[in-house]
């Protein structure tokens, strides 16, 4: 059973248009209404006036806000972080700087793992990914391997959870993974699903 946090219901009145509007974004963003409508309310208030406290994140210049605002829950900042960290690891590891690319699919980890905690299969089907992403930085006969190893039950597992609910996108992964991943991989999925 789902803990629920937003306890107080709030009504107010808005023209068709505006409804309209607001759930047309929101659907584009991937929250139901609801949660669009609290994202507006927080961004409001940062907006506001509460931007006087301090920053721990500041250093980070334009990723400031969006780091304040996923740690707050708003599910589309998450999703944006994730987005922003997969293009910054491609990008590295186009240019062959692996050590900025692992770096850059940790942090897409974290981000994916943020969004798929309250998001939808999507969310789920992006921890997958980064998961499997970050995998790769592990791999080998390395002494850590064996975390390498973790990320892909987990993400086979994760694949694997989805497929069985009907989810197309993940039973085309999940038959990916199955064809790249050695066999005990697959077992430890099993028992952890």
């Amino acid at each position: 059973m789902r803990t629920q946090i937003n306890d107080i219901p709030v009504r107010f009145r808005l023209s068709s248009a505006l409804r309209s509007a607001a759930e047309a974004k929101a659907a584009s963003e991937g929250m139901n209404l609801s949660e669009f409508m609290r994202a507006a309310v927080r961004r409001e208030l940062r907006c506001g006036g509460m931007s006087d406290r301090f920053d721990p994140n500041s250093a980070m210049g334009e990723l400031a806000p969006l780091i304040r605002a996923a740690g707050q829950g708003d599910l589309a900042a998450q999703r944006h972080g994730c987005e922003l960290t997969l293009h910054a690891m491609q990008a590295a590891m186009a240019r062959g700087d692996m050590v900025m690319a692992q770096g850059h699919a940790m942090e897409m980890m974290f981000w994916a793992r943020f969004a798929a905690s309250q998001g939808t299969d999507d969310d789920a089907l992006m921890l997958t990914a980064a998961l499997t992403h970050l995998s790769r930085f592990w791999t080998g006969e390395g002494e850590f391997s064996w975390y390498g190893e973790t990320l892909l039950v987990e993400a086979t597992a994760l694949a694997d959870r989805l497929a069985s609910r009907g989810n197309e996108e993940a039973a085309e992964a999940l038959n990916m993974i199955a064809r790249n991943v050695a066999p005990h991989i697959l077992q430890q999925a099993k028992e952890v699903a």
